[in-house]
Formats: structure tokens, sequence, C-alpha cells
């Protein structure tokens, strides 16, 4: 599938500039009616749908797997990126003095589940940054025989700065420190393999760059790390199925990820999503990198033109779908709402408007929105 053809089953597009997908990916039709498929299969076939939905969960896991480089079998589906990242903060085997280690420029999601450790007696340390970059030097720097977790945002949400995961899993590795990265910001828009990272968890929320209903995501733990992380949460679907019966209990937890998910999820979101992702692995995230590098670094030699400062730290051919940048005498608010005035959707984050470009955006809507600004 070629990127018209990609650009071609969003409906958004016909409607508005959308440059907003690192706030919120459009759904594509072909998700969609996966999705309303899958509801309207629950209004009139009731239980009947129970084959279907089964066949949609193993779907999706597979292409989820294919997309990062895992094995089917170390995929488990959640909500959100938060939840994933929950599941790995409350399961480790936290000990009073243990710390974790993050840069300060980390979404708030991944800040949250490593700062409620503090009831346990563990530390957050947050990792300055004076450029809006994820100093991977610095990150091992703040580590001490006491670390161990580094998490990382694979892109940054606010400005689109791509971390250095290979390099900081090779780090990792060497200390015994685990590796947690969320993905949300770049899964989709950069290849990622998460053995060649040397990844050992990684969550991704699907409502963005996989262009995926909202409510649905899933977590990577690689094989060898299951046993590590302790369930918080857990139902009928985290354990092996007893035959003919649910009142024999025994607490026997099935041998791969499937394990964190307790019980029955959204079939309509999981249908979406096995079709979002399904979509996304057919025109190829090498494919979309390649065209939304030659889109931002447009939109980067624009704004420069025009007089406006770019935020974003990483040449676009480094970083990912993500262009940030400030006005010289006009907040980031005004700017944002003077676009979308006009019919082009960004967003304003840490006082920057962000720009986020993807595989079915086009050189007429970077252009569009050079014209519309101020």
């Amino acid at each position: 599938m070629d990127l018209s053809e990609f650009r071609r089953h969003f409906p958004i597009v016909s409607r508005q500039v959308y440059l907003n997908t690192a706030a919120l990916g459009p759904i594509s039709d072909l998700a969609r009616d996966a999705a309303v498929a899958a509801i309207v299969e629950q209004a009139e076939d009731g239980s009947k749908m129970f084959a279907a939905y089964e066949a949609a969960l193993a779907r999706a896991r597979t292409s989820a797997a294919r997309l990062i480089g895992a094995s089917p079998d170390e995929i488990a589906f959640v909500r959100n990126t938060v939840e994933a990242l929950s599941v790995v903060a409350s399961g480790v085997a936290w000990r009073a003095g243990d710390n974790v280690v993050a840069s300060a420029l980390e979404f708030s999601g991944n800040a949250y589940p490593w700062l409620n450790l503090a009831r346990l007696g563990v530390a957050c340390r947050f990792v300055p940054s004076t450029d809006g970059s994820v100093d991977v030097d610095a990150l091992a720097a703040a580590t001490d025989e006491r670390t161990r977790v580094i998490t990382v945002s694979f892109v940054q949400f606010s400005n689109g700065f791509r971390a250095d995961v290979d390099k900081l899993g090779t780090f990792c590795r060497s200390r015994d420190i685990r590796l947690v990265v969320d993905a949300i910001q770049g899964v989709g828009v950069v290849p990622l393999d998460v053995r060649a990272a040397s990844i050992d968890f990684l969550a991704c929320g699907a409502h963005k760059w996989l262009c995926a209903p909202a409510g649905s995501g899933f977590l990577y733990v690689r094989r060898d790390r299951l046993p590590e992380i302790a369930l918080t949460e857990i139902g009928h679907g985290s354990v092996v199925p007893v035959p003919g019966s649910f009142i024999d209990y025994r607490l026997t937890l099935r041998p791969d990820a499937r394990r964190f998910e307790s019980g029955v999820t959204s079939y309509a979101n999981v249908a979406g999503l096995a079709a979002a992702l399904d979509l996304i692995l057919e025109v190829g995230v090498p494919r979309i990198r390649g065209h939304v590098c030659g889109l931002t670094a447009r939109l980067v030699e624009r704004l420069s033109r025009r007089g406006y400062i770019t935020a974003s730290p990483q040449p676009p051919e480094e970083s990912a779908g993500i262009v940030a940048f400030v006005g010289r005498d006009r907040p980031a608010d005004e700017l944002a709402a003077h676009l979308a005035a006009r019919g082009i959707a960004v967003s304003v984050r840490e006082s920057a408007v962000r720009v986020a470009v993807h595989g079915f955006n086009t050189v007429d809507d970077i252009d569009a929105m050079i014209a519309a600004l101020p």
C-alpha cells in the first residue's frame, strides 16, 4: 500500500488539516468499521461473538509483536500506556533504598507510577535537561548500585526528541538494570526492535501514532522478565484454565504475558486495534518514517523562513514526527487558536506549539499551516 492510499483511509483529512496525532490519532475507516462491527456482533449475536473476540485478540497480539520485533507470547493488552507502566512499577519486588532514574522531561504518565513508590522507600531521580534532549550518558551517571530501573520515553511528547534506546539498553544490560520504555509517541512512526535495543518492558497506548481506538494498547514483557513482575491485579484470565470448571481454583499463572490480562477486555477496541495495526504494517513503518522525515524537514525550514523558532533539539532526520516551535511575539496558545480557527489542528505543550506529522499528511498540509501562521 502506498501513502496516497493510506491517506484515503482517514476520513478526517477531508475535513481539516490534521497535525495533531501526538495528542490523538484519527481512526481509519478500517479500524472504525472493525470496531463498529464488533459492537453490532455483540448486539445481534450475543455470546456467539466470543470466538471472533478470541480471534481478534490473537490477530492483534501477533501484529503488535511483529511491529516491535517481539514474540506474541510477550504481549499483553492494556487500556493505555499508564496502565502498562503501572503493571511494571507495582510488580517489581522493591526494597527500601532502591531508586528509579528518568529524565525530567518525561510526560507525567511516566512519572507518577514511579513516584508512587515513595511509600515503599523507593526514590525517583529525575535528570534535568538544558536543551530539551535526553542525554543517555547523564541518565547513566545518575545511577548507582541501588538503581533498579531506568525509564524513558522513546520519543519525548513535548518536542519529539528520540532517545537512543539502543545505547541505553546496552548500558542497562551491563549493570543489570531494567529498561522500561514509554513508546506511545514513537511506535507506528519510527522503527523499533525491542530485542536489538535490549528493552525489558515497553508500554504503548495505541490511540496516537497507531491510530487505534482510545482505550486500547499493549504491554511488552521480555519473556525472561515475566517472573520479576508480581501481579497486583489477577483474575481468571491470568491463570491456566481448568477444563470444564470455573470453581476448581488453581492459581497457576499463564506462562506468558497473558497473565497480565485479568479478564475480558473491550472487543470493539481489540477489533479496532487489530485493523489499525494491520494497516500500519501493510504500509510499513520505514516508509512512514521516510515520508515523515521529509515533511518535518520542510516544516522546520519553512518555520525558520517565517521567523519562528523550533524548540525540537534534533534535526528532523534523527527525531520522530513531532516538531515544537514558538513565535517571537505571540504566545503558543494564541498561535494554536489562530490555526484552529482556520481548520488546522495542532497542540500546545510546555509553552510551545506542537505539530505532529504522520504518514497520511502531505506537503500541502505543511504549506497550508505555514501560510496560515500570522
